[in-house]
């Protein structure tokens, strides 16, 4: 049965990637400065990169809220075409926008019973 070897590779992958993460310091320090070679394959230290993060700017939270609000007024505009209704703005009067919208692939999700 498929199932039951896709969730075997499964296991399996996730084992491997907690064996990753436990060795992952050690490359890191035994590549930082002389990156190493096995085969054909390269292994070298890329440091973190930057992050940012803004949502402790004032000004940035209230453009937030208001795109969050336009976001959430253009998803019930399309509800209401799949309906086959139009979606008015109450205080402009005029035809709220349709949002793009695109599907993700259809995945696979493996739990632990209870």
């Amino acid at each position: 049965m498929a199932s039951w070897a896709y969730v075997s590779i499964k296991e399996e992958l996730d084992f491997l990637q907690d064996c990753m993460d436990q060795l992952k310091p050690q490359v890191i320090e035994e590549v930082r400065n002389y990156p190493a070679t096995h085969g054909a394959l390269r292994v070298e230290y890329m440091p973190g990169t930057k992050r940012y993060s803004f949502d402790h700017l004032d000004e940035w939270k209230v453009l937030k809220g208001q795109m969050a609000h336009i976001e959430s007024q253009a998803k019930m505009a399309y509800s209401a075409y799949e309906n086959g209704r139009t979606l008015v703005n109450d205080e402009t009067g005029e035809i709220v926008p349709l949002p793009h919208v695109f599907y993700t692939k259809d995945t696979v999700k493996v739990t632990v019973k209870k």
